[in-house]
Formats: structure tokens, sequence, C-alpha cells
């Protein structure tokens, strides 16, 4: 501005006349004296005392050293994202924290496999389609994997009402079609528990025809078991088994009467259902598969344990005609639910020896064999099929189908979890390359091809050394305070941070070369001492609002963005520490250097001559290109053209307007698969989620409250029912998932102590007369059974006759005239 408003010596002269007050320059502020004198007495100083600047370049360098070796072996990922994401100050995080304290962790996880296909647009409701589907979840059941030495499967994990006896809880929509039975493996489970036993069976008549040799139906015969033990076939090898003397009927029948004799089921569940593929091989057709999964579907149980399989859940993007047949559905999807550590520690105490004997570990190794089963599970449902990503798959792998699998993070990591420690660590390369290319620039910007005296590069890798290693050590410093790293703190804060420190390098090191190029050769001291009054200010300002924007950012109650800020915050102060400090005495050193003509290649050889009248720093990458483009055109072209300072206006106005429209279109939020790397099955599963199934689970948890008060119990009944009936909520879950009522059931002799509930567990009752459960009235107008609830409906009960059907009459006569 100077340059354009200076005056000229007359006006000069009349203006000094008219106000004697304002001879002094107007560029000097008195009141920064002080200021000047303390920084250009510190230059000074750096300059001219040789012990002050070799501890001042030595210092930071040896203190981050120190704070990066003592705090990285503590560095820690944070991996969850309920820690991530949760506002702290928010009632779920309140109730999560509630949760946790009084011990109610989670005690199930899901593993979900979801399968579309490959062309994205068929439907997957052929034949065809679903017998791949089928290959994959017979592949996935076969999992196993090794935990410090020893093997373990999927029967040792997954949720069951008898372990290993009965089959893993899996809905999936191949319950439609008697290929289930294949999948769950059911019949060699069940017909465990009846070979424990070998007593006579009866194979009722009709049950499968033709009846096996040397049996009669409606019997009691050994004939079957004995056969079977004399051939060798085990329980749970009976499929597999090559007897000769053992036709498939008899097989069958053993275990549809071993079923039948269970009392779990009338029947045996599958043997009714459609094949997909016959015996010669020929494929259902379209239109009967279609009608299958439109038709009532139920698991190994028959219904009578898991009532009907929620198609909801199994079945995606589905389209149905009015009369609720399915027309298409672009997806399936199968929920495996394991259980929990402490459950697989105890189960694995007792296992029988026909599934591996019993094994005691702590429950340390069962998480970790939850964990490796979880990996392995997703591993197995997306083996042996080409990526959609992949140019030139090998044609046997390109399957009709894509399957993809998700798990969730309860209990154990999951996907999730492993998603971000992956996407966490993968920073570490890019950051390295990040810093490599940030040094080669600057190296760059301060090399001098004509003169290693005036080159300078050695001294711009340091200033870049210098900001990386402030900003390492700012990360052993946050580690060595338990405070853990986040995707957002390593993809952000490195490039970010380094950068600012970098800046700073620039300019400290520019004005160097600016003022000793304008000096004539001044000494070092002198030197350094104008450049520090003049940069010492800035340099701080810049980092000390950098600084409280940080803290500012720290306000927020998402631990993922308040632990980034206080990263960053001890960084922009370790940077702002090492640029007023290590970096200034570098710079001295230097300065030296150059003024003793000594090579940047060799600085302790003896003087190199002189450069003819050359200046100093004429010829580097930072002065020329400050000479030549900013201020030989970009300033020229600004300050002297109205045509460029109308363009720059225009485009100025434009872009402001453009954002100004614009910023509302701005999508918020974040979806899964936007943490997901690009090409892998990770992002497959996110996007065909999003797609398909736009469905997440939800739970809901009661705090303190008198559970043993039935009002509080039929109150929990009310609130669950009134979050069901929600237009937001599919499917209307069962109010039998309340826990108090399933505690109800169970101890009711007329409904836990009878089949097929008995069949599973020992009924309250039976375990102490204690445990028993009565009724009481349904004062909140509850569901009743018919309905999806628990209640029962006693209006047309003969009891009830005397008091006109009145239930609540009835209840307070039992409870004013019974005895204790």
């Amino acid at each position: 501005c100077t340059s354009i408003w200076q005056r000229s010596p007359r006006q000069q002269t009349r203006r000094s006349q008219r106000s004697p007050r304002r001879q002094a320059p107007r560029h000097l502020d008195v009141q920064s004296l002080p200021k000047m004198v303390i920084a250009s007495s510190y230059g000074q100083a750096l300059g001219s005392n040789l012990q002050l600047r070799s501890a001042l370049a030595l210092l930071a360098p040896i203190t981050f050293t120190i704070l990066i070796g003592a705090g990285f072996p503590q560095f820690e990922i944070q991996d969850s994202v309920a820690e991530l994401w949760i506002p702290d100050k928010s009632s779920y995080a309140a109730d999560r924290e509630y949760r946790i304290e009084n011990g109610a962790g989670e005690v199930t996880t899901n593993l979900l496999v979801l399968a579309r296909a490959r062309d994205g647009h068929s439907t997957m409701l052929d034949a065809r389609s679903l017998l791949e589907h089928d290959d994959a979840m017979t592949r996935i059941y076969a999992t196993t994997v090794n935990v410090r030495g020893n093997a373990y499967d999927l029967s040792d994990v997954c949720l069951t009402a008898r372990p290993y006896l009965l089959p893993c809880v899996v809905p999936t929509v191949l319950d439609c079609f008697y290929e289930g039975s294949s999948v769950v493996e059911w019949q060699p489970l069940v017909l465990g528990l009846a070979m424990t036993t070998p007593d006579a069976i009866t194979i009722p008549c009709g049950l499968v025809s033709p009846t096996p040799p040397n049996i009669t139906c409606g019997e009691p015969s050994t004939a079957l078991y004995e056969t079977l033990l004399l051939q060798g076939c085990t329980a749970a090898a009976l499929l597999s088994c090559n007897s000769t003397a053992m036709e498939q009927s008899a097989k069958d029948a053993i275990v549809s009467a071993a079923i039948l004799e269970s009392g779990l089921i009338p029947a045996s569940p599958y043997d009714s259902k459609p094949k997909l593929r016959d015996g010669d091989g020929a494929l259902l057709p379209d239109e009967e598969v279609r009608a299958a999964v439109s038709g009532e579907c139920f698991a190994w149980d028959g219904g009578s344990i898991y009532g009907e399989v929620n198609k909801e859940l199994v079945v995606g993007s589905a389209k149905a005609n009015a009369s609720g047949f399915y027309e298409y559905a672009g997806a399936v999807q199968a929920v495996f639910v394991l259980t929990n550590g402490a459950a697989v520690q105890q189960r694995l105490s007792a296992r029988p020896e026909t599934a591996g004997g019993a094994r005691d570990i702590s429950l340390e190794e069962a998480m970790e064999v939850l964990e490796a089963m979880k990996a392995a599970l997703e591993e197995s449902a997306v083996a042996e099929q080409a990526g959609p990503w992949e140019s030139d798959p090998d044609p046997a792998r390109v399957t009709r189908t894509l399957h993809s699998a998700f798990s969730d993070d309860a209990v154990v990591p999951g996907t999730f979890t492993q998603t971000l420690r992956d996407e966490t660590y993968s920073s570490i390369n890019i950051m390295i390359v990040n810093f490599v290319l940030v040094g080669a620039l600057a190296a760059l910007f301060f090399v001098d091809c004509a003169s290693a005296v005036r080159s300078r590069v050695l001294l711009a890798l340091s200033g870049v050394a210098l900001a990386v290693l402030a900003f390492l050590a700012s990360l052993g410093l946050v580690a060595l305070a338990s405070i853990k790293l986040n995707i957002i703190t390593m993809w952000v804060l490195p490039f970010l941070l380094v950068g600012i420190g970098v800046d700073d390098m620039f300019i400290i090191t520019y004005a160097v070369e600016r003022r000793r190029g304008a000096s004539g050769g001044a000494a070092p001291s002198l030197v350094l001492g104008e450049v520090m009054a003049e940069v010492l200010a800035p340099v701080s300002l810049t980092s000390l609002i950098n600084l409280i924007m940080f803290a500012v950012m720290a306000r927020s109650d998402l631990s993922g963005v308040y632990e980034t800020a206080y990263v960053a915050m001890v960084a922009v102060t370790m940077l702002w520490a090492a640029m007023v400090t290590a970096l200034p005495a570098l710079i001295a050193f230097d300065l030296h250097r150059q003024a003793s003509r000594r090579s940047e290649l060799c600085p302790c050889s003896a003087g190199a001559p002189a450069d003819a009248g050359a200046d100093l720093s004429e010829r580097s990458a930072s002065v020329l290109a400050d000479k030549y483009c900013f201020r030989g055109a970009y300033l020229r072209a600004l300050s002297k053209w109205r045509a460029s300072q109308l363009l720059v206006g225009v485009l100025s106005a434009a872009l402001l307007a453009t954002c100004a429209v614009k910023v509302n279109d701005l999508p918020l939020g974040l979806e899964l698969n936007d943490f997901a790397r690009s090409d892998t099955w990770v992002e497959v599963y996110f996007v065909d989620r999003s797609e398909h199934f736009p469905l997440w689970p939800i739970s809901m948890n009661f705090g303190a409250l008198e559970y043993e008060n039935p009002l509080s119990q039929l109150g929990m009944l009310r609130t669950w029912e009134n979050v069901a009936a929600l237009p937001e909520v599919s499917a209307s879950p069962r109010s039998g998932l309340v826990w108090t009522a399933s505690m109800a059931a169970w101890a009711h002799p007329a409904i836990g102590c009878v089949p097929p509930a008995n069949a599973l567990y020992t009924c309250g009752p039976e375990i102490d007369p204690d445990c028993t459960a009565t009724f009481y009235p349904n004062v909140y107008g509850l569901k009743t059974r018919a309905d999806g609830g628990v209640c029962a409906d006693f209006a047309s009960e003969p009891a009830l006759a005397q008091w006109d059907g009145d239930l609540y009459a009835m209840f307070a006569f039992a409870h004013t005239n019974m005895s204790p």
C-alpha cells in the first residue's frame, strides 16, 4: 500500500508543516517496541552465542524423541464406535453407562450373511440362486478356528436352547424349503440325544414310506438302533454312514421318531417342504419358489418355539402383490446368533465327547474364541467367489450370486471395529508419504543448483523434520495420558498440523532470506535479530489462534471430536515451541555457514570462493518464485490491470453465491460404507445392506424398577408394546421378548412345565416350588396371545361364570379369601 499511496515530496512537506507531530514513521508502533526489542535480543543472542543455539537446537528434538519413545508403546486405537460417536451428555450415554455399571452387558452377538444377484438387479427367488445360497450356508456351518492350539466350531459359540443337541438359531429363507434341513443339520443333533439311551422307539404308521425292514409300525422296537450300532454308525455320523443294511428310509424313520418322542414338534418340519432340486437334478420352478417363500416358513422347531421366520429379516427389497405373494426379492439374508464369552466358557466345560469332549478355558480365551469365530465366519461367507471389482476373474469363481457378511460389535469386536482399526492404521502409510512429499517440496524451494553455499536444502529438511517430530511427540504425550487415537486424529491432524508447522518454517526462513539479501551481508546475529523482531509475534499469534479454535472444538461432547482437539492443542503447542527455539537456532548455524562461504554439502570443509557480485539468496527457488510469480506476475496484474481486479471480484462473488445456494444440499451424517475401503467385501456388504435391508436392531433397557411388583412387570410390557406399535418399528416384535414375561412363562406350571417348553429346559416349579408364577389381571390392556402378546384371554372361561366373566372380580375374591 505504501508503494501505491506514497505522497510526492511536496505533499509530504505540506502535510508535515500542517501536522508537525506526525513526523515519526507511520509504520512504527511505539507500544510494540518492547516486544520487538525482546525478540530482536533473542535473535541476536542465538546468532552470537554458540552455546545457546547449540542447546536450543538439541533441546526440542531430544524432548520429542523421549516422548515418542515413552508414549508409542502405550499407543492404543479407539475402535469402539460407541465411544467415538455417542454424545457423552446424551440420555443414551447415561443409560448405557448405567447398564454397564450394573453388569447388564450384551448377551448375544449377530453375524449377518447377505446374498444378492451378481448383476445387481435379478431376483433371488429362483432355485439356482437359492442353491448357491445353500452352498454358502453349508460352507459357513463347516467353519472352524484354532485358538491357543485348540479347535472350535460353530456349535461351540452359537445361541441354542440345548447346546450340542438342538441346532443353532439361524433365521434364513432356506427354512421355506427342504434344503433347510441340510443347512442346520438338526437330524444328527436330535438323534444324538436318542442314541445315548437306545431304548425301544415307536415308528408311527405312515410317518416314513416305505416302512424300514424288520420294523412293524406302531410297535416299540430296538432293531433300528441295533442295526446302526452294529454297522458302526454313531449318532454324529449317521447321515454320512455307508451302511448297506440301513436304507435311507430307516434313517429318516429314526430321526423323525426321535423328534416325535422328544415332544418338540409333531413331525419332521422339512419333509413336507418343496425341494429346490429333486433327486433327478430338476430345479423347482420359479413360481413354486416364490409360492414357498410367500407362505408360512418355520425353522427346525416347526414354529413351536421360535415361531414363523420373520420375512422382513431374511428377504430384502421384496415386491409383493395385493395378496402378499412375493414377485421379486433383490436379496436374502441369514442371521447367525452367537452367544457371549461366559456362556461359551460354561458350554465348553460340559461339552460331550461326541462334540470333542469337555474343555476348561478362561473367560479371556473364550472371548478370543468368539472373536476368532466371527472373523472366520465372515471369511467363509465370501470365499470361493470373485469380487465385483475384479477385471479378469477366474470363471469358476464367477458365481450367480454375491455373498457378503457383517458381524456386529456386541460382546466382542466385529466388522466395524476391525474396519476402524484397519482404516486408522492405514493412515500411517499415507502419513509417511505426506511427510516425504512435504520434505521434497521444501527442499525444492530452498535448493540453489548454481551455488552450494546459497543452497539451504538441509535447513529446509531440518525444519520439516522438526514439524514431524513435534507432531509425533504430541501423539506420544497423549498416549501417556491414556487418550486413545481415533480415525479422525490419524486421518486429519498429521496432514493439517504438520502443514501448519511447515508454514511457520517457511515464514521464518523466507524472512531470513529477504533480510540477508537486503542487508548486504550483515552479521548473522544482526540478521537473525531483525527477523525474530519481525516474525516472532505473527508466528506466536497464529499459533495462539489455532490453539483457541481447537479449544472451542474440545467443547464437543463427542469423544471422537474432543479427544482429537486435545491432540491438536498439544501438537500446536509443541510445533510453536519447535519453530521459535530449535528452528531459529538451526537458522543461526546456517547463517554462519553461509557467512564463512562453506558448502551445504560439506559444511565443515574450508570456505569456498565468493561468488563474484552475486546476492547470497538471489537464486534460491523460493526467492525466484516470489520475485517472478507472486510479485512479478500476480501482484503486478492485480494492482495495474482493471480487468484482473474485476475478474477476481466476479469469481469471488460467484463462489460465495454458489456456496450460499448449495450449502443446504450437502449431505449430513455418515453411512457405514463411508468408512469401508473401496473394492472390499466390507464395502459390498454396507452398500447392499443399505439398499436391500435398511433395518437395524434396537434394544430396550429398564432401570431401577421394583421388578417383583406385578404392576412393574405389566408396565414394562405396556412400554414395550407401545414402542413396538410405532411405524418406525418393523414386524412388531413379540411381547415375550421382555424378560419378565419370559420368566413368568418359565415359572408358570401350565406354560413352562408342559411341551414343548419343558423339552428345552427345566421349568421354575420343578427347580423350586417358590419359582411359581400366577396370573394377574390385564390392567393395562396388553395384547393377548392371539395378537402376539403374552396375556391369556379368560373371557370365556367357565371359572368366571359366577363373576359374570369379570376377571377383576375373581382376582379380588382370590386375593381376599385365599390362605397365606
